[in-house]
């Protein structure tokens, strides 16, 4: 064998779930050249020691925001207000530190852990007099806006609803909490974060997901996001990446690269379960309707197909409740795959009935449809699923039926809104608890190795990537613990990442 080899020794190289090796051999050119025993490392010129801990293909985030996580620094941080209360003295906190003309913006307040009762323009005018005040709710799908930031934004008068989207009024006015498309066209008319501040943030960002044991992740991101992210990745090469684009129409994939692509368009069918905007068959439960359409339902066919660009690119279609999912499924259904290979996916699916799960398992057969879920969610989620759909919990994150079904599970974090953290998401999906906590809807758990395969071999088949395999010829990307994690997940003990190998090079080493 060639003398630049490297051996890459083990306690344990998790294989399958039945079948480990101690030895991966590696090239120059960052590829596996031979997975076996101790022996392959005689004809190795250097080998590389993990100290008989235990390794795996390298994780892979299926679906976080890059911006997100870059803007969750700049903003006031909600996620632990504990009441409306609470939620109004931390505004005022901030307020008081901020110049009179700035705009303060906070995220991730989550309304269903103090009863359901939404913040609104009222309270915030009183907690930041005179203040323009934009919280988004945890989900992204809503925020609620002070007086002052209306007046600002639209100094002629009141916004009008736009498509998918509405300003919340009560009597005639306006309440202050603005849902879906009525959220981002706000947004949009405030000031984004400049691409200087992103592309400083960027290289943070990757070492903080290299030390949770990731090796890439697919982005979510509007194409002046994805033109910052390429170059960075591209500059560092420590980290993969790809994108689906959240605006316009990709036309075709980007040229291929080991270290950056644009793979397809995502677009929106509904909103979110915490705003109470995914769409449902039957009514919420707490009384606040079935939903908001991001796309009207007649016309989501023709909008798939166009931002496919013509068969050029693979779709993610954000469905969360079990209406959006049933026409997500009806679109996909007409929808030729993408030449580039790269599966068509669900996003989410949080809601779906038996008859949608053995749908889609008919859809993964035929036409290699896969599903990109996110078990973190459920973990805060299952709070609010209590009370929105108290009669359908059954069908809610079917992971354990949609794997029966035939269905890859891709898993990921929809990081900033959950953490990126793969160990988290893993055990989420096994445990369906946090630890400590009782196991919610057991019965749709997932094993310790489909978890472990939602993060490398199944996104990488989905993907068309030569990583998430330990085999000849793949990508030389590996993700190391402080022990087995397979027993970890199964016993519900801790887990943690002590090593992240991209390329057949140390990433990230903290032993």
């Amino acid at each position: 064998m060639d003398g630049g080899l490297t051996a890459w020794t083990a306690g344990a190289w998790l294989v399958s779930p039945t079948v480990s090796a101690t030895t991966v051999l590696t090239a120059d050119d960052g590829r596996i050249v031979a997975v076996g025993d101790e022996r392959l490392a005689a004809s190795a010129a250097r080998v590389e020691s993990l100290g008989g801990r235990v390794a795996s293909a390298g994780l892979w985030d299926s679906h976080l925001h890059w911006l997100g996580l870059a803007e969750q620094a700049t903003r006031l941080d909600l996620s632990g207000a504990a009441s409306l209360r609470d939620l109004y003295q931390r505004v005022q906190a901030a307020a008081s530190q901020l110049p009179p003309d700035q705009v303060l913006v906070g995220a991730g307040w989550n309304q269903n852990r103090w009863g359901g009762e939404w913040p609104d323009r009222l309270g915030l005018d009183r907690a930041a007099p005179g203040r323009a005040v934009v919280l988004w709710a945890r989900d992204h799908h809503g925020l609620v806006a002070s007086s002052a930031t209306f007046h600002r934004l639209w100094p002629g008068g009141a916004p009008a609803d736009p498509p998918g989207g509405r300003y919340e009024r009560r009597g005639g006015v306006l309440t202050g909490i603005v849902r879906e498309t009525a959220a981002n066209e706000l947004a949009s008319r405030l000031p984004g974060m400049p691409r200087e501040a992103l592309e400083a943030a960027l290289p943070g960002l990757v070492q903080r997901l290299l030390q949770m044991g990731l090796v890439g992740a697919t982005g979510m991101e509007p194409q002046r996001v994805s033109g910052a992210l390429e170059a960075e990745l591209l500059r560092g090469q420590i980290f993969r990446g790809q994108v689906f684009l959240t605006d316009g129409e990709p036309g075709s994939t980007s040229p291929p690269s080991p270290w950056f692509r644009v793979v397809g368009a995502k677009r929106f069918l509904d909103g979110a379960l915490g705003t109470r905007t995914a769409a449902v068959a039957a009514p919420y439960g707490d009384g606040s309707g079935q939903g908001v359409w991001r796309i009207a339902p007649d016309r989501i066919p023709g909008e798939l197909a166009q931002a496919a660009g013509g068969g050029a690119a693979a779709l993610a279609v954000h469905a969360i409740g079990d209406a959006a999912v049933a026409a997500a499924l009806d679109a996909l259904a007409q929808m030729p795959p993408a030449r580039s290979g790269v599966a068509h996916r669900v996003e989410h699916a949080q809601l779906m009935d038996p008859a949608a799960v053995a749908r889609m398992g008919h859809l993964a057969a035929t036409a290699g449809l896969v599903a990109s879920v996110q078990p973190v969610h459920l973990l805060e989620d299952r709070w609010a699923m209590a009370a929105a759909w108290p009669d359908r919990l059954a069908w809610s994150f079917p992971l354990a039926s949609l794997a029966a079904a035939g269905v890859p599970l891709l898993l990921g974090s929809d990081a900033p809104i959950e953490t990126p953290d793969p160990v988290v998401g893993m055990q989420a999906a096994v445990w369906r608890a946090r630890a400590g906590e009782p196991a919610w809807q057991p019965e749709e758990a997932i094993s310790p190795w489909q978890a472990l395969a939602g993060y490398t071999r199944l996104p990488a088949a989905a993907d068309q990537r030569a990583g998430g395999w330990l085999a000849a010829g793949r990508w030389a990307d590996f993700t190391v613990y402080d022990r087995d994690p397979l027993e970890a997940l199964a016993h519900r003990e801790p887990l943690g990442v002590v090593g992240t190998v991209v390329a057949g090079r140390w990433a990230h080493r903290a032993f």
